[in-house]
């Protein structure tokens, strides 16, 4: 199948998708190791002061790297605010190895733990320091304490 049949199939299975939730824009694999990520949320109107985590798997190792998703210095995941986390991998992703990622709400907050997140841009930084999006999605995503949302519709 030709890219831009692949093309035209994705925005006919999109379009079958309207009102199903929100559609993520996937990336292919990057060509280098990953190093790190910039994870990049907006939230809607419903703010949340949860424990929100980032976590990635690789496809050999199967195990999970966690990451809370926190700026200790404000309050993130206000209403219709914009935040982006940097973390740093322990050992880098090789070419590849990516099997996917996913944001956890895992509760843990004073008074409301749910959230609405509106957005959400998932990009790897690389061995080189060239970023290269991986996972984009806009559309309200609610989360309550002890919800995730993956990159499972998502191959790398």
């Amino acid at each position: 199948m030709s890219t831009t049949q692949k093309t035209l199939v994705a925005l006919v299975l999109s379009l079958a998708l309207v009102g199903c939730g929100p559609t993520p824009v996937c990336s292919v694999a990057p060509s280098r190791p990953i190093v790190g990520f910039s994870v990049t949320t907006t939230t809607g109107g419903d703010s949340t002061n949860a424990n929100i985590y980032f976590c990635v798997t690789r496809k050999s190792a199967g195990a999970e790297e966690c990451f809370i998703l926190d700026d200790p210095f404000k309050d993130d995941f206000e209403p219709h605010e914009v935040n982006t986390f940097n973390p740093t991998l322990k050992t880098p992703i090789p070419a590849g190895e990516l099997a996917g990622f996913v944001i956890q709400n895992r509760g843990g907050g004073f008074l409301d733990n749910s959230w609405g997140m509106e957005a959400l841009r998932v990009e790897a930084v690389l061995d080189d320091g060239s970023r290269k999006i991986l996972y984009e999605v806009t559309g309200g995503i609610g989360l309550s304490a002890g919800d995730s949302h993956d990159s499972s519709d998502c191959s790398y």
